[in-house]
């Protein structure tokens, strides 16, 4: 059952890397957005990564730790998304060079 489904399944090499590229941005936008609804934005797109850190400190100071919180893990994220997309391309690209099948 397991090895029919399986079978039936095709992900085209074609279509993961671009997709694992645009799922690197979801944490991104999620930081971002939340970093504007808490009224966070000053400094942050001169310096981004100062601006991250200034954002969990203010929210920090004013007891507003739940999205501070959310903030640092949604910027963790996309940092280790960033990482695991240079594994799933080269997995990808040395799959194709190698002839495996789809």
């Amino acid at each position: 059952m397991a090895a029919s489904l399986l079978s039936t399944v095709t992900i085209s090499s074609n279509a993961v890397i671009p997709a694992a590229l645009a799922l690197v941005f979801v944490p991104h936008v999620a930081k971002v957005s939340t970093v504007v609804s808490a009224k966070q934005i000053k400094g942050y797109n001169f310096s981004p990564r100062k601006g991250v850190e200034a954002a969990i400190n203010n929210l920090e100071k004013k007891g507003n730790e739940a999205t501070a919180r959310m903030i640092e893990r949604c910027h963790s994220c996309h940092s280790n998304a960033w990482e695991a997309l240079i594994m799933v391309m080269a997995s990808f690209l040395l799959a194709n060079l190698n002839g495996v099948p789809e």
